[in-house]
């Protein structure tokens, strides 16, 4: 497995409440870009949205929304369906295995590899 990155995931630090996307997609780096490349057919099509998520500056919000609201299609935040899943089920995993009463940061490390160097 190639290791490209590692994102640190704060979930607490995203939007609680994040707008709908009509409110801010103009402030998004990848606004006016065809729809259609943040829907690749496989991971290994996601390259040019994850470039342009990149260099977006409103991707806490975009990630929020993308949770909040179980978007299971395309790329959000940077991260793929699969990428997402991963983290969805971290979370899960990190809930169900945490004591009631036990706060604290809900910080997710998450290995991101290039598709297809897996």
């Amino acid at each position: 497995m190639t290791k490209d990155r590692i994102v640190g995931i704060d979930l607490k630090a995203l939007p609680a409440d994040p707008s709908p996307p009509d409110l801010w997609q103009d402030q998004a780096a990848c606004y006016g870009i065809d729809p259609d490349t943040f829907f690749p057919t496989s991971e290994e099509e996601a390259g040019p949205a994850l470039a342009f998520c990149s260099a977006c500056d409103i991707r806490e919000t975009c990630l929020a929304w993308a949770l909040k609201n179980g978007e299971r299609y395309g790329v959000w935040w940077g991260l793929t369906e699969q990428q997402r899943r991963r983290i969805i089920a971290a979370a899960e995993m990190w809930l169900a295995q945490r004591p009631q009463d036990a706060e604290g940061d809900v910080r997710f490390d998450v290995v991101l590899v290039t598709p297809g160097k897996i």
